[in-house]
This record gives structure tokens, C-alpha cells and sequence, in this order.
């Protein structure tokens, strides 16, 4: 999720589920429960690689849970 935080800054929300906060992987903050993890922008210089795994995890592991809903609408679906 991407909100603009201030005029100089946007937060990123993250669902990394069980993953340790870190000084840069901070508290969901104004994201509440939609997610686990917020990491502020200031700066363009801010968007390296570390925050790109970061989405890459959070993509991978909310494509997963799609899967998943998909195969139990499939079974809910077939037993109806």
C-alpha cells in the first residue's frame, strides 16, 4: 500500500507476517492491521534493493494467499 504521508514523504505498508521490525522496516503505523510493516520515503535514494526484496516478499506472499482462496472457492464452489 502506498500513502502519501507528508508533502516530502510517502509510507509504504507491507504484510510480512512474522518478519522482525527493524530501524528501516518499521511499526505498520497509520496502516493499522491492513498491514504489518511501514517504511518511509523521503528520498529516491531510499529505493534501493533492500526495499525492493522487501516488495518482492510482501508480492510472493500475498500471491501465495491468493492461490489459496482460489483453491477453497474452487472446493466451496464444487461441494454446492
Amino acid at each position: 500500500m502506498i500513502k502519501p504521508a507528508t508533502k516530502t514523504r510517502i509510507d509504504l505498508g507491507f504484510k510480512l507476517t512474522g518478519k522482525e521490525q527493524t530501524e528501516r522496516l518499521g511499526n505498520s503505523g497509520p496502516f493499522g492491521t491492513m498491514c504489518t510493516h511501514r517504511v518511509q520515503i523521503s528520498d529516491l535514494k531510499e529505493i534501493d534493493s533492500e526495499l525492493l526484496n522487501w516488495i518482492t516478499e510482501a508480492y510472493e506472499k500475498a500471491k501465495i494467499n491468493c492461490l489459496c482462496l482460489d483453491k477453497i472457492n474452487i472446493l466451496i464452489t464444487n461441494t454446492n
